[in-house]
């Protein structure tokens, strides 16, 4: 089941606090949430007067802002998130219009996607947001076709639709269209893809190469892109023959990405021994730690746990952090657990051990007064630290007592947000501060941090021109 269909069967006030929940936690979010409400909120009142009912108010809206799009004007880094949450909330209503009118619905999440083009020509897409919500259309297309097609079988060629989607991806952003397409296409019709793109890619292979760059660098765009049409049919069908046949018809020397890429496929479809195979050829000498991780994401996946702990500890010891010690620590006993202690506790007191792998090595072994101090006492390297690897600090250093240590990834958080500029984000300082006003209430030791009274001075000295700010904090700016 997936969500959507999960939220339909979910009561009206539970989603009204899942809503109120996640309202406030990130900025896009927050944009999403209230051009929704604001785009309901205008539907339900045109709709008291609409003599076509509500279906028809939403054909019409979808049909304006779907030549909206065709005639987009150029939108700039800063607002594309606003596009965003636009081409979301179209995307949502054609869905919603699909449980009245599935063929309808259909029509117009395909225009939605032959908008693509213009779109992505006429905005800075430099996130990738823009062309996620595009490869999310393809999947909601495929699903309607493949819905419409029970009933209807012959309302389109179905495979001539997917691979005129797939012809045209310029942008790359419906490259999903083939791989995805098991739920719409027979295995039939998936193998006659498949013989049609080998065909493709053999003739295309007849012709030599161009230079695609300035530094003359053979690339056979017309064989690649046949290749990946083979690659996308091994997908839908979990063929790892098919799949490895696209990466060697060329002919050429295989790299260790081309490589990762075959494993990876072999992995997830429990194609053991091809993985095993690959793993096994000696171009990995160039890539040590792709071979690790590859090795041991197949020993995962075959539930060889020793081999895969003493592979995980090895690596730890040789390249200590954060991140190889929970990957070992997930699977390892308590006994285990308790012999790498006293060797992590003495990595940490290094002080060429990054400080933030060194507070979240000490919160993995749950240790926290000792984190607690190690982020006081080197504060000054924690800034860039991801936010949401702060946020998780702070709520543990709160309910552990640990006040000091809460404070200082609060203002940490505060200041990266004011010293950014990020004005979406400025409720999110609001929310901060606050919550450095009430840790303020417990009278903490501030030790040689500036007490709250203090901070709150170089902030405004600093910032005091940000007055979105001050004004969401409800504090005067001087």
């Amino acid at each position: 089941m997936n969500i959507k269909k999960k939220l339909s069967t979910v009561a009206h006030t539970t989603l009204v606090q899942l809503v109120d929940d996640l309202y406030g936690r990130y900025g896009d979010i927050d944009d999403l949430i209230e051009t929704h409400l604001q785009r309901a909120l205008g539907r339900g009142a045109t709709a008291g007067v609409d003599n076509q009912g509500s279906s028809g108010v939403l054909r019409n809206a979808i049909e304006r802002e779907l030549s909206q799009l065709k005639q987009l004007e150029f939108v700039d880094y800063q607002q594309t998130s606003n596009l965003y949450c636009q081409l979301q909330s179209l995307l949502l209503d054609i869905d919603a219009l699909a449980e009245e009118d599935l063929q309808a619905g259909l029509g117009y999440t395909e225009t939605f996607i032959n908008t693509h083009v213009n779109v992505l020509n006429s905005c800075d897409d430099s996130d990738g947001d823009i062309g996620c919500v595009y490869r999310e259309a393809v999947d909601q297309w495929l699903e309607m076709a493949a819905e419409l097609r029970e009933t209807a079988p012959k309302a389109k060629n179905w495979l001539e639709a997917v691979l005129n989607f797939f012809d045209s991806n310029d942008y790359g952003c419906l490259d999903d269209v083939i791989s995805h397409s098991h739920i719409l296409l027979t295995e039939e019709e998936l193998n006659q893809l498949a013989w049609r793109f080998e065909n493709r890619a053999r003739q295309a292979l007849k012709s030599p190469a161009l230079p695609s760059d300035g530094e003359g660098i053979e690339y056979n765009a017309e064989a690649a892109h046949a290749c990946l049409g083979m690659e996308s049919v091994a997908c839908a069908l979990g063929d790892i023959t098919l799949y490895e046949k696209s990466y060697l018809l060329s002919g050429q020397a295989l790299n260790p990405l081309q490589l990762a890429a075959i494993v990876e496929f072999a992995i997830d479809i429990e194609a053991f021994e091809r993985a095993q195979y690959w793993l096994d050829q000696p171009v990995w000498a160039s890539d040590k730690p792709a071979h690790s991780r590859l090795t041991n994401a197949l020993l995962q996946r075959q539930g060889d746990t020793e081999q895969l702990k003493a592979n995980l500890y090895q690596l730890f010891m040789e390249n200590p952090s954060a991140w190889a010690l929970e990957v070992y620590l997930n699977i390892a006993s308590d006994a285990e657990v308790a012999n790498i202690i006293p060797t992590v506790l003495a990595l940490v007191e290094q002080p060429e051990c990054y400080a933030p792998d060194a507070v979240e090595m000490l919160l993995l072994i749950d240790n926290i007064p000792l984190a607690a101090r190690t982020c006081l006492a080197r504060w000054d390297e924690i800034p860039g630290t991801h936010y949401t690897t702060l946020l998780s600090w702070v709520e543990v250093f709160q309910s552990n007592g640990e006040t000091l240590a809460a404070i200082i990834g609060l203002r940490i958080l505060l200041l990266d947000i004011l010293e950014r500029g990020k004005t979406k984000a400025y409720h999110h300082a609001a929310d901060y501060f606050y919550a450095l006003i009430a840790l303020d209430q417990q009278q903490p030791d501030y030790q040689s941090f500036d007490d709250a009274h203090r901070f709150i001075v170089r902030l405004q000295q600093a910032h005091g021109r940000k007055r979105s700010f001050w004004a969401a904090a409800d504090f005067p700016n001087k």
